[in-house]
C-alpha cells in the first residue's frame, strides 16, 4: 500500500511540476489527471478492504472471549484468558483469583467515580456471565473500592438474563442500556 501512495504522490508532483513549466499541453494534463484519479480510486479501495479485514478480526476476538464461557474459576488458564480479554484492559493492574472463596479481585488505575462505576458494572457483568463459580468481585481503584455480589447484580438487572447471553454484542447492548440510566447506576451503588 505504501508503494501506491508514493507513486500517487510522485505522479501528482510530476504533473504539478510540468504544468508549472508549461511543457505539457491540455491533453497531457488531462491524461495525468486520469492516471491520478485511478491511483486514488485504487488507494480508496485498498483502504476499504483493510478496514473490512480489521472489523472481521474484531468480531473474531468477540467470538474468542465467549468460547471460554462456562469456564470454572478454578480453570486457571481459561479464567485468566477471560480476565485478560475484558473491556478496559488498558486501565487494569491485574487480577487475583481466590477459588476457595469464589472471589476475584480486580485492580485498576485511579479513575473518576463515574468511570470507575462504569468499569465495575461492565466487567462484573462479563465476569459473572463468562466464569462459573464466582460469587463476589472486589474492584480496587487507588482511591475507591467496590464489592459486587452476583445476586446484587442479578437484582439490578431485574433478571438473570445477563447470565444467559452468549454473544458479546447482545451483552454489550444490555450493559450500555443500563449504564445509560444514571439513576439506575446510582441505585446500584447506594446499597
Amino acid at each position: 500500500m505504501g508503494a501506491i501512495v508514493e507513486e500517487t504522490v510522485s505522479i501528482f508532483i510530476k504533473l504539478t511540476f510540468r504544468i508549472v513549466q508549461a511543457e505539457m499541453g491540455w491533453l497531457d494534463i488531462m491524461w495525468g489527471v486520469i492516471l491520478l484519479k485511478r491511483k486514488i480510486v485504487l488507494l480508496i479501495a485498498l483502504l476499504i478492504f483493510v478496514a473490512s479485514c480489521s472489523s472481521e478480526n474484531d468480531s473474531q476476538e468477540d467470538k474468542t472471549m465467549f468460547l471460554y464461557k462456562g469456564s470454572s474459576l478454578g480453570d486457571r488458564d481459561y479464567a485468566s484468558a477471560i480476565l485478560n480479554m475484558l473491556p478496559y484492559q488498558e486501565d487494569s493492574n491485574g487480577f487475583a483469583r481466590y477459588t476457595d472463596e469464589n472471589l476475584i479481585i480486580a485492580k485498576y488505575t485511579n479513575k473518576t467515580e463515574e468511570a470507575a462505576r462504569k468499569i465495575v458494572l461492565t466487567n462484573a457483568t462479563y465476569i459473572f456471565n463468562l466464569i462459573e463459580g464466582v460469587d463476589k468481585i472486589i474492584f480496587k481503584f487507588q482511591e475507591r473500592r467496590y464489592s459486587v455480589h452476583k445476586e446484587e447484580l442479578t437484582k439490578w438487572y431485574m433478571s438473570d438474563k445477563h447470565l444467559q447471553i452468549s454473544k458479546k454484542k447482545e451483552l454489550k447492548n444490555l450493559i450500555e442500556k443500563n449504564l445509560n440510566d444514571p439513576q439506575r447506576v446510582k441505585t446500584f451503588f447506594e446499597k
